[in-house]
């Protein structure tokens, strides 16, 4: 009976040795290929992909998920992750998986579709509510990305992802008219350590207050975009919106130039704020504006009632190497000249100059003419 119970004791010693070795080998081959990946040494990674195969279903997944990030084509990857996500459905590289289907359909603009991937991720990947926020966002789901907007907001750690989505959650506050709300998210912004983007941080303070029909803490905001950021492309619409505001008689432009930062102190500007555009907006420029271009594809990327801020930008695309032109319209009697890069005889083209301007964080809308 003792020569028994050794042997069962032996048995499960065994069992438990090579449990631990597979879980271990898996780790370490894991490991291996979250590592190579991360150090952009694709060769390396290509290699190391070639001579593993994995044994568990986690390392498995892990070999199949990072040969689809490889891939050249777009769809031979979707499909590469649709099939890791029916054979290993409880694999973290599954979710890895969702992940990146629905980032693929973000960039088809097809938000409902990438919605539907990022719901399927669980908590394992907390960035899942980052994706979902601007899905829901783009979809307009706009009590939904409220929700998921807090919710990463509370645990997310990425810098530039909590910037992205306080915005986010501030222009899903702006849309649905709740300019409290969003002006408080934007001065919470300001006050912490993720703020980057700040001269759009001023400018979106200014058009809350704008819409507050708080006019002389909207002009100061829009004076900081104009002294602190001179170069920004918001300062061309800061700048648009105060010749807006002194043709309106709304407020004297000229005589507020600080802005408050909401504690009693104010921020000097570092120096005078640029004379505001008075010129009539139906004269000719010095640069002609195209009333009509092309017939084809355009990204808007701006539209403005000062002729000279629409010139600015259409040099800003330029200098970018896109081609621009400017439309100008009449609205209600007055002149709008809209900037537009274009015209794309391709939506694939129009579409791989749409991420590029994403990466840039110039906004754009797609016009047809």
């Amino acid at each position: 009976m003792i020569q028994y119970y050794k042997m069962v004791a032996k048995t499960v010693s065994v069992l438990l040795l090579l449990v631990f070795s597979t879980t271990l080998s898996a780790q370490n081959l894991i490991g291996k290929l979250e590592k190579t990946y991360s150090s952009g040494n694709l060769s390396s990674l290509a290699r190391l992909l070639d001579t593993s195969v994995g044994t568990t279903s986690e390392e498995i997944a892990a070999v199949k998920f990072f040969r689809a990030r490889m891939q050249i084509s777009q769809k031979a990857a979707f499909d590469m992750y649709s099939s890791l996500i029916t054979r290993h459905p409880g694999t973290l590289y599954a979710q890895k998986a969702y992940l990146e289907k629905g980032q693929m359909h973000i960039l088809k603009r097809e938000y409902v579709a990438a919605a539907m991937n990022f719901e399927k991720i669980d908590a394992r990947l907390p960035e899942r509510n980052y994706y979902l926020t601007k899905t829901y966002f783009k979809s307009g789901r706009f009590t939904k990305a409220i929700t998921t907007a807090n919710a990463f907001l509370a645990v997310g750690k990425d810098f530039r992802r909590i910037e992205y989505t306080y915005f986010t959650l501030a222009e899903t506050h702006l849309t649905l008219t709740q300019y409290d709300q969003a002006l408080a998210i934007l001065l919470k912004l300001r006050d912490s350590d993720y703020l980057e983007n700040a001269a759009l941080l001023f400018y979106k303070i200014g058009y809350c207050y704008e819409k507050k029909e708080q006019f002389p803490e909207a002009v100061a905001a829009y004076k900081k975009v104009l002294v602190d950021f001179p170069v920004s492309m918001y300062s061309f619409q800061a700048e648009d919106r105060l010749y807006g505001l002194e043709q309106k008689g709304t407020v004297n432009v000229t005589e507020l130039s600080t802005y408050t930062n909401g504690t009693g102190s104010k921020d000097p500007p570092t120096r005078p704020a640029p004379a505001q555009t008075q010129s009539n907006p139906m004269l000719t420029p010095s640069e002609p504006v195209q009333s009509a271009g092309e017939a084809g594809l355009y990204l808007q990327v701006g539209a403005f009632g000062s002729e000279s801020n629409a010139n600015k930008t259409q040099a800003r695309m330029k200098s970018m190497n896109y081609p621009c032109v400017i439309f100008t319209i009449n609205s209600s009697g007055k002149a709008i000249h809209k900037v537009a890069i274009g015209p794309f005889t391709d939506s694939d083209k129009a579409r791989i100059t749409g991420r590029e301007l994403d990466v840039a964080g110039i906004k754009y809308i797609i016009i047809i003419r």
